[in-house]
């Protein structure tokens, strides 16, 4: 599962990615001249990601995803498509975590005369 701020914000399933966000944050700011070094330090974690079961993950480092994006362009505009649309839910969902408890705090509020 995916949590920001502790808020689940997606299940994960086989065959998803993770830091592909950081991976564009990142790349982003080396492609503007920033050393790879001071981008990972200024770039900013989103997300939590736990396993909840046993899990097998591929690493990819940044070096060798560089590399990718180096040789076919389209993949860096790829991951940047699915950072922006994982950062979209994950607004969504923390924008409906946040309803959901001001509207329990709403509905325990009680009012005296």
């Amino acid at each position: 599962r995916c949590e920001v701020d502790g808020i689940e914000v997606q299940t994960l399933g086989v065959g998803q990615s993770i830091g592909e966000m950081s991976f564009v944050q990142v790349s982003t700011l080396v492609s503007g001249g920033m050393s790879l070094a001071a981008a990972r330090e200024t770039s900013t974690r989103t997300a939590n990601v736990i396993a909840c079961q046993e899990t097998e993950l591929l690493e990819l480092s940044f070096d060798d995803a560089w590399t990718v994006v180096k040789r076919v362009p389209n993949f860096f505009y790829t991951l940047k498509d699915m950072a922006n649309i994982k950062n979209r839910h994950c607004e969504r969902q923390m924008r409906l975590a946040a309803e959901e408890a001001s509207a329990s705090a709403q509905a325990g509020v009680t009012v005296s005369l």
